[in-house]
């Protein structure tokens, strides 16, 4: 099974002063499928985005599933947007994000998860098809907005259930 967990300071030489001709020589270790199994997180990255094996495929649910477990949600959105600004993976671009909108929208609860996510949009979708670009940043926005209304209505539930428990004295 893939799995990126031997990254943990993987993207430190990249954000050190490494030219980026260096970086994206940079490549993945794949097992015997093909499958990844570690690189640096700009390897990591740029092979989800720009390989389109059947393998990558399921490297893609699981780096989308994975993201912010093995290397801080900022960092991979930022070397994303590096990789996205560079190239032509809006298509891969936009369907990571629809995935996590969909299925794994805590990332939005990041700290700035909105606002890279949305600047991801800018540089690896808008830049090529501004009506797409469009569309998706409309979809993440309604995606937070559905997020916090939950997180809202979950935390009204919990305050519910303990005042549920809390007698209340009768009145004579």
């Amino acid at each position: 099974m893939s799995c990126f967990a031997d990254i943990a300071t993987a993207d430190q030489k990249n954000t050190n002063g490494v030219n980026n001709a260096d970086v994206e020589e940079e490549t993945v270790r794949l097992d015997d499928e093909g499958r990844i199994i570690g690189g640096t997180l700009y390897a990591i990255c740029n092979h989800v985005l720009c390989n389109t094996s059947p393998t990558t495929d399921s490297d893609f649910g699981l780096f989308c599933t994975t993201t912010g477990f093995w290397a801080p949600v900022d960092v991979i959105l930022g070397t994303l947007t590096r990789i996205a600004c560079r190239k032509d993976v809006s298509e891969k671009v936009n369907m990571m994000i629809r995935f996590w909108c969909d299925l794994t929208p805590r990332i939005l609860w990041d700290e700035g998860g909105l606002e890279a996510l949305l600047l991801l949009v800018e540089e690896g979708v808008t830049r090529i098809d501004s009506g797409l670009g469009r569309a998706l940043a409309d979809y993440v926005i309604a995606a937070e907005k559905k997020f916090n209304q939950k997180l809202q209505e979950s935390s009204k539930a919990e305050t519910d259930s303990i005042e549920s428990l809390i007698p209340v004295p009768e009145e004579n």
